[in-house]
């Protein structure tokens, strides 16, 4: 039996009619309305299984293509179907523990580039879902009571379905303890080693008491700087005039603490600069680090940044290169 039958429901079910389906069901096997039913907590526990996995989008998508496949699944594609990760193509931040059957949680840490050229020890925070023990994963609490809308028939004039309480007739109290949700989440911490060469949106698996936990790392970028291949780095680098012209010296700041002194010859459209070694690691198990190439521009001061004299040195270069006629302007 699929968990569509388990519901009673039709696989071209839309989700209110999943979420009632497993309302009424879940109210008809509740363990507080069946004591001492082993049968009915199994049925009960059985509804809760089929409807967290229905009543999720993904999830379910899922659940179609292994349980009604268009055709036949290889094997080593069922661990992709279910958790969206190919065992053909190990991620090396992964852990090998995500197997299917494992509830895994999820936290997300956010680090600077800085940050992935060590490794990084951080505590992180995740919310741990169980079933709410107050309703059982039903959702509601207390017994039912008539809908004041339709007077308990479930419909309206013209045997309309009665929209506020879905054709039931009965409304129930939502559960206090879950706020209606069937599942409570209480904050729980992890220790994890954010490993040196993490790159941006990479999921790392650690393992902890309650679970796998996949943990969602953010790397952030500064605005002048973008992402190579082979943890190679571009960075925007703001040079003085005069060293765009005749060339020149200027200090750069790394992406670890500290500053360079670079010569740059005269600024040419499209010029790149290469620091060897100074870009990020590609990968954890890589020895050495990708290459950080710059790419300047001149940097323009404001006119209220100027003295007087940079002002009438200025004017002076600028006469060089005017007419008679933008002369008499200056």
């Amino acid at each position: 039996m699929n968990f569509y039958e388990v519901l009673g429901v039709d696989k071209a079910a839309t989700s209110d009619d999943i979420k009632r389906a497993f309302r009424s069901l879940a109210l008809q096997y509740h363990p507080d309305r069946n004591p001492n039913n082993p049968k009915a907590e199994a049925q009960f526990k059985e509804l809760n299984n089929a409807y967290e996995t229905l009543n999720d989008s993904r999830r379910r998508s899922r659940y179609d293509k292994l349980t009604f496949p268009i055709h036949k699944t290889n094997p080593a594609n069922m661990f992709d179907d279910l958790f969206g990760v190919s065992q053909a193509s190990p991620n090396p931040f992964y852990g090998d523990t995500h197997m299917p059957g494992i509830k895994t949680h999820k936290a997300s840490v956010v680090i600077n580039l800085a940050e992935t050229l060590h490794h990084q020890q951080r505590t992180l925070s995740f919310a741990l879902r169980k079933l709410c023990t107050t309703c059982k994963g039903a959702a509601v609490s207390g017994g039912a009571e008539r809908c004041g809308a339709c007077h308990g028939v479930g419909s309206g004039k013209g045997g309309a379905m009665c929209e506020v309480c879905g054709g039931a007739g009965s409304l129930w109290r939502e559960c206090a303890t879950c706020k209606g949700a069937g599942v409570v989440e209480t904050p729980q911490q992890i220790s994890a080693t954010i490993p040196r060469g993490i790159i941006n949106n990479c999921p790392l698996q650690v393992n902890s008491p309650f679970g796998p936990v996949v943990i969602s790392v953010v790397v952030q970028y500064p605005d002048n700087v973008k992402q190579g291949t082979n943890g190679r780095l571009i960075k925007d680098v703001a040079i003085p005039y005069h060293v765009a012209v005749i060339g020149g010296t200027a200090t750069v700041e790394l992406i670890e603490e500290g500053t360079i002194t670079v010569k740059f010859p005269p600024l040419q459209n499209g010029q790149l600069i290469k620091i060897k070694g100074k870009g990020l690691y590609p990968g954890p198990n890589i020895a050495e680090r990708g290459d950080l190439f710059l790419k300047p521009y001149v940097d323009v001061p404001r006119l209220e940044e100027l003295t007087e004299e940079h002002q009438t040195i200025i004017r002076q270069l600028a006469k060089l290169y005017t007419t008679d006629t933008e002369e008499q302007n200056l």
